[in-house]
């Protein structure tokens, strides 16, 4: 890399959106203290779980929103998402929606949703999806699994060496504000829905 990069990055978020406003505090707190270079949110999937309110609601997209709300580049929806959910919300968001068939690519970076997802030559390609170890070898990244409430940092230095960390949410942490707003609106949206769906099933 000939300038460093940093990225923040969480994993296992399953719907969990009470946690998102002290999460992003967090991340704010950490890209201050850890991140050089260019620094961008990603996350590694499993945002939404269809067993947890109001991700069956949103068909998925409850998470991915306030995501969005909290400036991530990038996230890997594959089984989060389906093609009519992924599409109906593509237009809605600027975070990149990456899957088996939608890599995203820019500026020598490339996204892709599995380490088996190859693309045409770039500077570093990053895995969106858990591995054993985070490594940085032959251009690619991995990243390791993470749970709801810990954020990883993965920090490639000029010099092509990989620092990484992993980092639980201090309890204390206090909730950022505009987050808790966006996560309030998800909420109303999806108690919207619900009665629709349920006015056009009575």
């Amino acid at each position: 890399m000939e300038t460093p990069l940093t990225l923040i990055y969480t994993h296992n978020i399953r719907g969990e959106l009470a946690l998102l406003p002290r999460m992003y505090t967090f991340m704010r707190r950490l890209r201050g203290e850890l991140a050089a270079g260019r620094t961008l949110f990603i996350d590694l999937g499993a945002s939404c779980d269809l067993d947890v309110w109001p991700c069956a609601i949103t068909e998925g997209r409850s998470t991915l929103i306030v995501l969005d709300a909290m400036g991530y580049y990038a996230a890997n929806v594959q089984g989060v998402l389906t093609p009519v959910s992924r599409a109906r919300l593509a237009g809605q968001v600027t975070l990149h929606l990456v899957d088996d068939k939608h890599p995203q690519i820019d500026d020598g970076l490339a996204f892709v949703s599995a380490a088996d997802i190859h693309v045409d030559p770039i500077q570093l390609r990053v895995v969106l999806a858990p591995a054993d170890a985070a490594t940085y070898a032959k251009g690619t990244l991995t990243l390791t699994a993470l749970e709801a409430g810990q954020v990883g940092v993965a920090r490639i230095a000029a010099d092509g060496k990989l620092h990484h960390s992993l980092h639980d949410l201090p309890a204390d942490t206090p909730p950022e504000p505009t987050i808790s707003g966006a996560v309030e609106f998800v909420r109303g949206e999806a108690r919207y829905f619900e009665k629709r769906q349920r006015g056009d099933e009575g």
